[in-house]
């Protein structure tokens, strides 16, 4: 017969376990936006993710960005003070899954070190970043 819990409470969803309601913000702008791009700036981009975290409940620890940097590049300063800023529960938000890396190789690379830390992704468009189940591990 299987325990219950004293508060009777279900267990918590994943995304309940590791969500601390904290988020730290990232923003890359291109070196050759394209034209048409909506969100061609850093700020803006870094706007639209307060108004997520606003809209979400998550209070903002910090934001970075880099500027005129590929997303294919690796080692990016913005990027790499973002992931050291990152704590366990924590949330990482950027506009888009290609501000955070135009490469799949630096993508899996950058979900790692967030997976590492015990922290999440999030896009403020809603682009499917799934690193919180198995599969997207």
């Amino acid at each position: 017969m299987p325990r219950l819990r004293p508060t009777g409470r279900q267990p918590a969803t994943r995304a309940e376990r590791i969500t601390s309601g904290r988020a730290v913000l990232y923003a890359r702008f291109s070196p050759q936006p394209r034209l048409g791009e909506e969100h061609n700036s850093d700020v803006q981009q870094l706007e639209i993710c307060r108004a997520f975290c606003a809209a979400q409940g998550l209070t903002i620890r910090s934001e970075h960005s880099d500027r005129y940097v590929s997303g294919a590049t690796e080692r990016r300063e913005g990027l790499d003070a973002a992931l050291a800023s990152l704590r366990r529960g924590d949330v990482l938000v950027v506009l888009s899954a290609d501000r955070l890396a135009r490469s799949l190789f630096v993508s899996l690379s950058v979900q790692r070190q967030v997976v590492q830390k015990g922290a999440t992704i999030r896009c403020a468009n809603g682009d499917p970043l799934d690193i919180d189940t198995p599969q997207g591990r």
